[in-house]
């Protein structure tokens, strides 16, 4: 539906506002603020047509107005204008995510931590799939008789140590021959290869009993018995509080408990996101009763050319999309770079 000039000044004007104070915007506070040069009574009029189809609400009667999903979509979407970080505002959070040294869970940690600031907001960052990281190698470490450590190393740079049971009789030279074995097996495959690959391999030794490998299977099997759960750092819950729209706490028990279990809201990310560009998701167009009165801003970041996770943030309906979304995208940027020639 297209809206005239006149309709586009008013509502923008009215979200911005909005934006700003979190409260219903009545016509003269449109008249003042806007370049119209409309009397109160023709914005009253406008505001009323912008209702009917669609783009504004009426919270209470006597109230002025508030953008709807449809009027903060068409916003989003086609009217508004970012605003974007300044080469300082881009160096000083480049320099404080780091020069990529650091392990790739502490980077995403240390990325979603300055995100939060940034934007006082809940971020929201996705770690990479491990069943889509490449393997790189695997080392026994004797603990005790009958106890070893598993150290699995994997693209990125990422280390997994898990605590694995041995036959009391194995000693170093045997974990070391045992380690030797699978790295020269599982090389060049993703974790998810690894695992198929662990299964067939099994299947071979049972029929043609092979003592080493078939002891360095059964290792290996603890170690990739069970898929890890894809990590997500959240940051910032506390400044939820801050906004008006969330004095009631009722408003918020559903989104934080999506938070707590993370379960939902990883599939959510997931389904949302795009494999590249920004995604801003209205909880409203959602089949989602927790994200209701909630935003979902969304980028990618990348290893080569391909997607290895999201940086999101989560906020009110009416946040600051001029600030927060170039914020978001230049972090998915600053994060790429990092983690280049890792993966």
């Amino acid at each position: 539906m297209e809206l005239q000039a006149r309709e586009i000044g008013v509502l923008v004007t009215l979200i911005e506002d909005y934006i700003q104070t979190a409260a219903p915007v009545g016509s003269r506070t449109i008249a003042k603020k806007s370049n119209l040069n409309l009397s109160p009574a023709s914005i009253r009029n406008i505001m009323a047509d912008l209702t009917e189809k669609g783009y504004l609400e009426q919270p209470h009667t006597s109230a002025g107005r508030i953008p709807s999903s449809q009027g903060f979509r068409f916003y989003v979407d086609s009217l508004m204008k970012y605003s974007p970080l300044s080469p300082e505002e881009r160096n000083q959070l480049a320099a404080s995510l780091g020069d990529g040294k650091l392990d790739v869970s502490e980077l995403l940690r240390n990325a979603s931590r300055l995100l939060s600031a940034y934007t006082r907001q809940v971020s929201m960052i996705l770690a990479p799939k491990a069943t889509n990281i490449g393997f790189k190698h695997i080392d026994f470490i004797l603990l005790k008789a009958g106890l070893a450590m598993a150290i699995l190393v994997v693209e990125g740079g990422i280390v997994r140590n898990k605590i694995v049971t041995i036959d009391p009789e194995l000693g170093t030279d045997d974990l070391t021959k045992y380690s030797n074995y699978l790295n020269q097996l599982f090389q060049g495959r993703t974790l998810s290869q690894v695992r198929s690959k662990l299964l067939q391999e099994m299947d071979a030794v049972q029929r043609e009993y092979q003592a080493v490998s078939q002891q360095a299977l059964v290792l290996a099997q603890q170690v990739f018995s069970e898929n890890s759960p894809r990590e997500m750092f959240v940051e910032g819950t506390v400044n939820f509080f801050t906004h008006p729209e969330f004095a009631n706490p009722a408003k918020l028990q559903e989104l934080l408990r999506m938070l707590e279990e993370r379960t939902q809201l990883l599939e959510i990310l997931d389904k949302v996101s795009k494999p590249d560009g920004i995604s801003i998701i209205f909880g409203r167009e959602e089949d989602q009763e927790g994200l209701r009165e909630f935003t979902l801003i969304s980028s990618p970041y990348l290893g080569q050319d391909d997607p290895l996770g999201v940086v999101g943030i989560i906020g009110p309906i009416r946040m600051d999309y001029a600030k927060v979304v170039p914020l978001v995208e230049f972090t998915a940027q600053v994060i790429s770079r990092l983690l280049k020639n890792r993966f």
